[in-house]
């Protein structure tokens, strides 16, 4: 159908007001825009409208005309999302996928500071029985509008780099993120290693504390701008870290790879100095920092200047992971650390000289005990290295000791339901998993429970009701974090009860947390319960029309656990 004089389609509307399709279409969904809807498209009136904001086009030195969004999509999809996202999706972020022009409508738009960036959702993650670090999900089209300016960003900042710096560099000429993972961490190793046995000296390791949350806006965008990185890309990437960052002017957002690449960069003059030095020699992977000399005095010496060129820009250096080692000591160190697998690294890191075919369960398993011994805490690195391969080869040779022990599996995150779902749907398991989630003696930790819970879903129709009893009590405490009782309604939903399909209804019709919301609306239709009536009264609330979209005929949803894995419908 065409447009009237006085009836716009929602193109030439988003033409005249300067604004994207998307836009357009949000704005009439929610009523901001006179307009009506004719079938399945909206028509905006055109003599209602507002005068013409003036940009029909993008401006060339714009930040979203720059920016590649279907490359940086690409690397979301491949990688931030599949295992750097710290809170599983209801829906694996297949709604926003499956409605790709409306997302990268949204992401430019972001990008010319035409609509705000979301606030990020504070996720705490376990770092240790006692302590947790701040982890930062942000919403997808914020996620891609960051990884598309960072992308074009790093083409100015990788020149500068030295090869001393092995973490987050440019993997080829069409500039593909090489992010962290396995290979560059063990040149960085076999680096070490080399300088090592050329001086027969010593070895100082040492990193930077709480790297990510101390790094200063102020001397990022200085090195930067010193880096030609143009002032249209500086400029929203400014506005990003001041809306996300939850201390004024510091701090870089724990989670998305682009925040690696900007991390890695921050310490390029500290490179350049320490890279100077005489009879030293200098390695780096992100924060983690090697020095090697043939004399103590010059090795600490160096460690001394790295301290003070830190503190001038405001990082601490760990002096309880600060260690100077002999030549022997640091041999037997370098060899312990092949199970060493950096935080945005894949689980299945390779170890030199062993292959997953030459690892015997009953090795995989001590090195699984042995990581338990140690003052109480987790020892993440062989905890991984044990835990993912049985999972991969659903080998119950620890399951008692880990449902022992689920409480100190936290730091490890999504490995624990990985290996968890296998068995969650045995009655004695579940039974035990439920204990855990219900004793706060143990459980005290909203996003490591998220992710226990979600292995439920793995089983459908067979969750043991103390797990339902859990999310029963958790989607009825609004003290709860929203995506963990996102998960909560999607577990109750299961039970089959009316009255528990009914608790989820009225929490979707009264609260307004979008994350909530989202996790209403999924756990509804997984039971065939999200009715028209409810599909109306959500319809007219802003930003839940990809998710219904998407919703709307399937008879499967995605695993919240595993990508590529589809449930049908109860």
């Amino acid at each position: 159908m065409t447009a009237t004089d006085d009836l716009l389609t929602v193109d030439q509307a988003a033409q005249r007001l300067g604004l994207s399709p998307a836009t357009i279409r949000r704005q009439c969904a929610a009523g901001d825009l006179p307009s009506r809807k004719i079938g399945r498209s909206w028509f905006v009136d055109a003599t209602a409208l507002p005068p013409r904001r003036g940009r029909a086009t993008r401006s060339s030195t714009s930040a979203s005309a720059l920016v590649d969004l279907a490359a940086a999509l690409t690397h979301l999809v491949k990688q931030d999302l599949r295992k750097d996202a710290w809170v599983a999706d209801v829906l694996f972020f297949q709604d926003e996928l499956a409605s790709k022009d409306d997302l990268f409508a949204l992401a430019n738009d972001k990008l010319d500071l035409l609509v705000d960036f979301d606030l990020a959702i504070n996720v705490l993650v376990p770092k240790s029985p006692l302590f947790v670090r701040q982890g930062t999900d942000l919403s997808l089209s914020d996620r891609l509008a960051y990884q598309a300016v960072v992308h074009e960003i790093e083409s100015h900042t990788d020149p500068r780099l030295s090869d001393c710096a092995f973490a987050t560099r440019t993997a080829d000429r069409a500039r593909r993120f090489r992010v962290g993972g396995a290979q560059p961490w063990l040149a960085w190793r076999r680096a070490t290693r080399e300088a090592l046995d050329n001086c027969g000296g010593w070895l100082i390791k040492t990193d930077v504390t709480a790297y990510f949350d101390f790094i200063e806006h102020r001397k990022l965008f200085q090195l930067l701008q010193e880096a030609q990185v143009p002032e249209f890309l500086l400029k929203p990437l400014r506005t990003m870290l001041r809306t996300w960052s939850p201390a004024k002017e510091r701090g870089l957002p724990q989670g998305p790879d682009a925040s690696r690449v900007l991390a890695n960069y921050y310490l390029v003059e500290v490179d350049e100095t320490l890279l100077g030095l005489h009879e030293v020699e200098y390695f780096r992977y992100m924060d983690d920092i090697c020095i090697v000399s043939s004399s103590r005095a010059k090795a600490t010496h160096a460690l001394q200047h790295l301290g003070e060129l830190c503190y001038q820009i405001g990082l601490p250096l760990s002096t309880q992971k600060t260690e100077a080692l002999p030549y022997e000591s640091a041999l037997k160190e370098l060899d312990d650390e092949q199970f060493e697998e950096p935080g945005a690294g894949p689980y299945d890191t390779p170890v030199e000289g062993m292959d997953d075919t030459s690892v015997s369960r009953t090795y995989l398993a001590a090195l699984l005990v042995d990581s338990l011994k140690r003052s109480g805490q987790i020892d993440s690195r062989r905890a991984r290295f044990s835990l993912y391969r049985l999972f991969r080869s659903r080998d119950r040779v620890v399951l008692e000791l880990v449902l022992d022990n689920i409480d100190s599996f936290g730091p490890i995150g999504r490995l624990t339901p990985y290996y968890l779902s296998h068995w969650i749907a045995e009655p004695k398991v579940a039974k035990r998993v439920a204990a855990y989630l219900s004793d706060t003696e143990r459980n005290n930790s909203e996003y490591f429970a998220s992710l226990i819970l979600t292995a439920a879903l793995e089983e459908p129709l067979r969750v043991h009701a103390g797990l339902l009893t859990y999310a029963r009590r958790t989607l009825r405490d609004r003290n709860c974090v929203s995506y963990l009782r996102a998960v909560a309604a999607n577990v109750l939903v299961l039970s089959g009860r009316q009255n528990d399909s009914d608790a989820v209804e009225h929490v979707l019709l009264t609260e307004y947390d979008p994350v909530l919301i989202r996790g209403c609306l999924v756990a509804l239709y997984r039971v065939g319960r999200l009715h028209k009536a409810i599909r109306e009264k959500i319809k007219r609330r802003k930003g839940y029309d990809a998710v219904l979209s998407y919703l709307e005929g399937r008879n499967n949803l995605p695993s919240m656990l595993f990508r590529d894995r589809m449930h049908d419908l109860v």
